[in-house]
């Protein structure tokens, strides 16, 4: 577990002193720990526990980042411009941070944020949207999806001048596709 944290504050906190990462680490993993004990002692749901995590971390990086420019640390830097958005969302992916099926035909628009089809990670546009906000809410999301889409990360059509594709099986519904092979690469080079 702590590993885990330790993953996340590397990816997501960036550009801010070493202190403030620790501090961030240190304080998400307690925070994670009571939280578990709470769900252990029915002192809570887990899913209500998860939205109370999702809202500390939130709460937590944007005081990291206050603290980061009162201290000088970060003026003059875009933080969305040093993030790895392959590796954050191979990371989402991994953690099992979306609820993914493997086939088209196992997916559940009501409880399913996407489905693995064509080689391809297919995630709803706003279940995309909603999940890297609440891992990451510094993101600049279009500014994501652009830089996915220079890496070749993307599944585009030459036709449209979209990021989005449709299956047809969902009459109409909009999907991100994120090449399996360009995660799986990002995870074998770690």
């Amino acid at each position: 577990m702590l590993i885990k944290c330790r993953k996340e504050a590397r990816t997501k906190v960036l550009n801010v002193h070493s202190r403030l990462k620790e501090t961030y680490l240190y304080l998400t993993a307690a925070f994670t720990l009571f939280l578990q004990y709470c769900i252990d002692r029915d002192f809570v749901l887990p899913q209500d526990a998860e939205k109370i995590l999702c809202d500390f971390r939130n709460l937590l990086h944007t005081l990291v980042l206050e603290q980061n420019e009162r201290t000088g640390q970060g003026r003059d830097n875009d933080v969305s411009t040093q993030v790895d958005y392959l590796n954050l969302i191979n990371t989402m992916y991994r953690d099992g941070l979306f609820r993914v099926v493997d086939s088209i035909e196992q997916f559940d628009d009501n409880t399913h944020d996407g489905t693995i089809h064509s080689g391809c990670l297919w995630l709803r546009s706003e279940k995309f949207v909603e999940k890297v906000h609440s891992y990451c809410p510094f993101i600049n999301f279009d500014n994501m999806i652009s830089t996915l889409a220079v890496q070749n990360a993307l599944k585009l059509k030459p036709s449209e001048k979209r990021y989005t594709n449709q299956l047809s099986r969902f009459k109409g519904k909009r999907f991100y596709a994120i090449w399996l092979n360009k995660l799986q690469s990002k995870h074998s080079a770690k």
